[in-house]
């Protein structure tokens, strides 16, 4: 199993993490991961990374498709992996949502299934050297193929050397994505998983490996997981804050695109054993009492889903993830205490 830390994009003045990057190298962490919101970008924290660490690798999770064209996201992540030479390089991409792509990008929310499809093959081509670049898809199109194109132009080569082999994962989280995912990605970033949750998971990603173009298996795909830790002698207490944000998603139909009853967070907590506990929830939010709704989430929910405790609690619990299914697990945590026994954990 891999390990990963993450740089977080929640910050007003932006920096990045150095004495905790540096710790994990040290550690024999594998990679560290960068996400996008509206403020900092993705990519400028990781070319930083790779220039203070010595052998961690870096990886998107995930590269927001709306926001750069194919061609300049697969630029960028060439121009990482020439600078990482033998470093890992992940290329994690994903949608994000409608009111990010369309109330901050400017960009339409449709096709999104199409155009995770697209961006894979355009970024493959790139990255396999597969010059002049040429592609017909139902989202994109190189050369630019719409009703007001002007281009009549040869079709283009790149100049940068290519460099085969830069995995390709998705970040999705409902049935049809995952599913997808499986069919065209090299690997998956889980929206969110549970102890237990392989058992829903799998058929699922069984199901697209059916469906793609060349023999795949769970041998051979990457299944990225991240978990927050805290560090707290009050167990039951610091479980509270994961309990609110729990409330925030599956009752503030977090991640429902299409604003019926349930979003993917609340799928989430029914396929761990929670279904109950879910209704409740949402019954709860609806009634406007949200103080107890956070009170109706299971503390054994929680228990599964972040690591939580004094240190010695945390490794014990860690060793929980060696065979839960995630192939990697990328830890999200300030308190740089928790990195060293959580590498011992899953290195057993």
């Amino acid at each position: 199993m891999k390990l990963a830390t993450e740089i977080s994009q929640l910050q007003y003045s932006f920096e990045v993490p150095e004495a905790k990057l540096k710790l994990v190298d040290r550690l024999g962490y594998d990679l560290v991961f960068a996400s996008e919101n509206a403020g900092s970008d993705i990519f400028t924290p990781l070319a930083y990374s790779l220039a203070i660490t010595e052998r961690l690798g870096v990886g998107t999770s995930l590269a927001v498709t709306s926001a750069r064209s194919p061609a300049c996201t697969a630029s960028t992540f060439l121009t990482l992996k020439h600078l990482a030479r033998d470093r890992l390089v992940v290329a994690g991409i994903g949608n994000s949502g409608i009111g990010r792509i369309e109330g901050w990008h400017g960009m339409p929310w449709a096709k999104g299934s199409a155009r995770l499809v697209d961006y894979t093959e355009i970024l493959r081509k790139m990255f396999d050297g597969d010059y002049p670049l040429r592609h017909e898809g139902d989202y994109a199109s190189v050369p630019y193929r719409g009703a007001d194109a002007q281009y009549q132009g040869p079709t283009l080569g790149g100049l940068l050397e290519p460099r085969e082999g830069i995995p390709i994962l998705w970040g999705t989280g409902g049935r049809e994505r995952i599913i997808l995912t499986a069919q065209h990605a090299d690997g998956w970033l889980t929206l969110g998983f549970g102890l237990g949750m392989m058992q829903t998971y799998q058929p699922l990603l069984e199901q697209g490996f059916a469906r793609a173009a060349r023999p795949k298996s769970l041998k051979d795909f990457e299944i990225w997981s991240h978990i927050d830790v805290i560090v707290s002698n009050d167990v039951k207490g610091a479980m509270q804050p994961f309990k609110e944000w729990t409330v925030r998603m599956v009752g503030g139909r977090g991640g429902n695109i299409g604003g019926g009853r349930r979003s993917v967070y609340a799928d989430q907590m029914v396929w761990s054993g929670f279904s109950e506990a879910a209704e409740r929830v949402m019954d709860l939010v609806d009634s406007g009492r949200r103080e107890e709704a956070a009170a109706a989430v299971p503390d054994e929910y929680i228990d599964g889903r972040f690591l939580i405790g004094p240190i010695d609690r945390i490794e014990e619990r860690a060793r929980m993830w060696r065979d839960a299914g995630p192939t990697g697990l990328i830890i999200r945590s300030e308190y740089l205490d928790v990195f060293q026994p959580i590498k011992r954990a899953i290195d057993g």
